[in-house]
């Protein structure tokens, strides 16, 4: 081939060709956008979101007591409503979770969520969760230096919170370890609450007298949970049973019903002295949602160890029917 020829082939001759790949990349670009809008309409309302320390805050995920909530779907909710529960899964989308927090609580105590109401609360709770348990800013926290004489233990006294979340919520792999210096972002005195619904079988927790959770329980048959004010008193990880007629059954036996949390609760204000109530886990979670216990609040073990982490001897405790 001369030269010419070649040059009439790199000219001329291949622009057919040309035109020909040029139909097939926009028909193939066509279809990706396309398969693309197909997916973000098939595609659930709150993505996942990851927070900080890799939790996924943005998607529901179903723990032992509970079943994931579904968002609710057009008409089931004022227009309004809609459009702020979409800014705030969208807050909640990209990361921005004390805005999320912000948004949904202005929505879970609308009159008019309804249907939707499940599924909001069940987003505070992720979004609360995540801003709680991890090192990220959120009004109510402080920053703390660690100082000489300071230890895990000492430091939940002073600041009214458990020790437990402070160690979870600042990735302390070691809490006999920490070093002066090291710098903390603590819970200050938060101000939580617990309300037990007998007719409901549920139990609220409340932070500074705003939702914070809603669980799933256990309560007494025919009524037997005291009603009133009380605060958790005692609280034991890994609980020995000690059955009604004296006897002590350790922890893991299979007698043991306790689960595996305990926290007492003392007898407030005017009401009547109950001495062996309490909140405690079970192993058997077909229990939870009715009145299946001898009279006290039972949770999956997953939730009573969150409850456990999260609230401080002292926490003040309303039983109501």
């Amino acid at each position: 081939m001369m030269l010419k020829d070649l040059e009439g082939f790199r000219g001329s001759s291949r622009r057919p060709w040309l035109v020909i790949v040029g139909v097939v990349i926009l028909c193939t670009l066509a279809g990706i956008w396309g398969l693309r809008r197909l997916e973000d309409r098939a595609a659930p309302p709150v993505p996942v979101a990851t927070a900080a320390g890799g939790e996924a805050v943005g998607t529901p995920t179903p723990t032992d007591g509970a079943t994931i909530q579904q968002p609710p779907t057009a008409g089931e909710i004022p227009p309004d409503l809609a459009r702020l529960l979409a800014a705030a899964q969208a807050d909640e989308q990209a990361d921005r979770l004390v805005e999320a927090r912000t948004n949904y609580l202005a929505l879970v105590g609308r009159p008019d969520a309804g249907s939707a109401r499940s599924f909001i609360e069940s987003r505070l709770a992720a979004v609360n969760l995540a801003l709680v348990t991890s090192p990220r800013a959120m009004p109510g926290k402080i920053d703390y230096a660690i100082r000489a004489g300071d230890s895990v233990k000492v430091l939940a006294r002073r600041h009214g919170c458990t020790a437990e979340l402070i160690i979870r919520a600042n990735r302390i792999p070691n809490p006999d370890r920490i070093q002066i210096g090291d710098r903390l972002r603590i819970l200050d005195n938060p101000a939580f609450a617990i309300v037990v619904r007998k007719t409901a079988n549920d139990l609220l927790l409340t932070l500074d007298g705003a939702f914070f959770k809603r669980y799933t329980v256990g309560t007494g048959m025919y009524g037997r949970t005291p009603t009133g004010t009380f605060r958790v008193q005692d609280k034991i990880e890994n609980p020995p049973w000690w059955r009604p007629d004296g006897g002590v059954v350790p922890f893991g036996d299979p007698e043991n019903i306790l689960g595996t949390r305990w926290m007492s609760l003392a007898a407030t204000g005017e009401t009547p002295p109950a001495r062996g109530y309490g909140i405690h886990g079970t192993w058997d979670n077909t229990s939870l949602g009715k009145q299946s216990s001898a009279g006290c609040v039972r949770m999956a073990n997953s939730d009573v160890e969150e409850l456990f982490m999260l609230v401080p001897a002292g926490t003040p405790v309303t039983i109501a029917d």
